[in-house]
């Protein structure tokens, strides 16, 4: 039996086939159908279920693009544009969400790795604001704290986020 580490690929690929089960079963329910719009809150709303395109813009201007799909059950999982390029330093991210008419709070936690792939910090993503009157669009805040592995908090950022539903119509138009 080996004593060495997995490599930060090995414990990504588990992840990921971890994230695939856990959406399999979260989708595999027999009640479930496929639907084009996604069902109503209880107050009329539509809900933020389904899968959306971010954009969370930084307190000192830079931008970060993402994805997000929403689960019936309140779970998430998100992917930055930073994920999986060489040489990144972050896993996508997994959470929770719950919605009350317009608003929606989110919380998920990524990973976050050193140059030799060793989990070195834990970041806590979380998001709060309201859909707009379509159900499409969506606007809040976005704060996120990075902990080290003892707990400790290493640096806190804000911005503004920024996302749309993904439709069966082109994201960017034409």
């Amino acid at each position: 039996m080996s004593t060495q580490a997995p490599s930060r690929r090995e414990f990504v690929t588990a992840l990921d086939a971890l994230g695939v089960i856990g959406l399999t079963a979260a989708f595999a329910a027999p009640d479930q159908q496929m639907q084009q719009t996604p069902t109503a809150t209880p107050e009329g709303f539509k809900s933020k279920q389904g899968s959306w395109f971010a954009e969370l813009t930084t307190e000192d201007g830079r931008t970060f693009r993402g994805f997000s799909t929403f689960t019936p059950n309140g779970g998430m999982m998100t992917t930055g544009q930073g994920d999986y390029r060489e040489g990144s330093h972050q896993g996508t991210g997994h959470g929770r969400w719950v919605q009350e008419g317009r608003r929606v709070d989110a919380k998920i936690l990524k990973f976050v790795f050193d140059e030799e792939g060793a989990l070195a910090a834990i970041k806590e993503e979380f998001s709060t604001g309201e859909m707009d009157e379509t159900g499409d669009a969506f606007v809040g805040t976005t704060t996120v704290n990075t902990y080290d592995l003892d707990g400790n908090l290493i640096e806190t950022r804000t911005g503004t986020i920024n996302s749309r539903r993904i439709t069966l119509e082109a994201i960017f138009g034409t």
